[in-house]
């Protein structure tokens, strides 16, 4: 019996596989390149690894400066700024030279401000000196609603 290439024809039959059967197929094929994950590259790996580092740097630089910006700073209270405003003439007779006993001066807080000390004259009690204050207060009031 001799085969000729020739005359002799291979018969193909087609199947039609459902998509089970492919899943199968495919999971079972180790050997076949696509059946396998896809790795990166040693090159790719490192330059995810270099992008890494860089962006912790970064963090790292930031969070530096912001320590030292925290650290440096010498006020940790809010400032607050006291607005001066000169007596008018009618405040400046309540102080007149001849009535300043000797000896230290009358220390009288603002009571709407505690950052605010008069200093009145000497001898003075502290009702006077709160009548004082409160006539020095009543001045600047009027000054600046006038100035409005």
């Amino acid at each position: 019996m001799s085969h000729d290439h020739t005359t002799a024809t291979k018969a193909i039959t087609e199947v039609e596989l459902s998509a089970v059967d492919l899943v199968g197929i495919s999971s079972t094929d180790a050997a076949h390149p696509a059946a396998r994950p896809a790795r990166p590259t040693p090159q790719r790996a490192l330059l995810g690894y270099r992008a890494l580092g860089i962006l912790g740097l970064v963090l790292i630089a930031c969070a530096a400066l912001i320590a030292h910006r925290v650290a440096t700073s010498s006020d940790t209270s809010p400032r607050r700024t006291i607005v001066w405003t000169p007596l008018s003439e009618t405040a400046s007779d309540l102080f007149t030279d001849e009535d300043v006993p000797d000896g230290p001066p009358t220390l009288f807080t603002n009571p709407f401000d505690p950052t605010e000390v008069f200093e009145l004259p000497p001898g003075l009690s502290e009702e006077e000196a709160r009548e004082r204050v409160a006539q020095i207060l009543l001045e600047r009031a009027r000054e600046r609603m006038a100035n409005r």
